[in-house]
């Protein structure tokens, strides 16, 4: 039997408690990661590489994840990604992954400034937009 022989079957009330459903789930799944801790060294990066905890929330909510060593999880999203400890929802560092910094180093070579003006100049046009 079909996804679309089952959904074309159900009256409208049974399509929007499986909606709700899924909804609430999603919900449940999005409160578990609302609490995420900061370690220091998460704040020294994020405040270092002009990375949002807007940013943090995206790589976790809407990034691919990838297990690490140590029963880490890795969060990636657009030109970030954030290390996890799922176990105890600690973020422990966030980055920017390799294509992207490659990009900054160019920047910042071609306009003869350091790496983290490069970083703080591009961010901030980012979060102008």
């Amino acid at each position: 039997m079909s996804l679309f022989f089952i959904l074309s079957i159900l009256t409208h009330k049974q399509k929007m408690n499986i909606i709700n459903y899924s909804f609430n789930l999603t919900l449940i799944n999005l409160r578990r990661w609302l609490t995420l801790t900061l370690t220091n060294h998460a704040k020294l990066r994020m405040n270092q590489r002009q990375i949002t905890l807007q940013d943090v929330f995206n790589c976790v909510i809407k990034g691919t994840p990838e297990n690490t060593k140590n029963g880490l999880t890795k969060y990636t999203y657009q030109n970030i990604y954030v290390i996890i400890n799922t176990e105890k929802n600690i973020v422990v560092t966030t980055c920017f992954i390799q294509a992207y910094t490659k990009q900054i180093k160019k920047y910042a070579k071609i306009n003869s400034i350091g790496f983290y003006q490069a970083v703080r100049m591009l961010r901030s046009c980012l979060n102008a937009v």
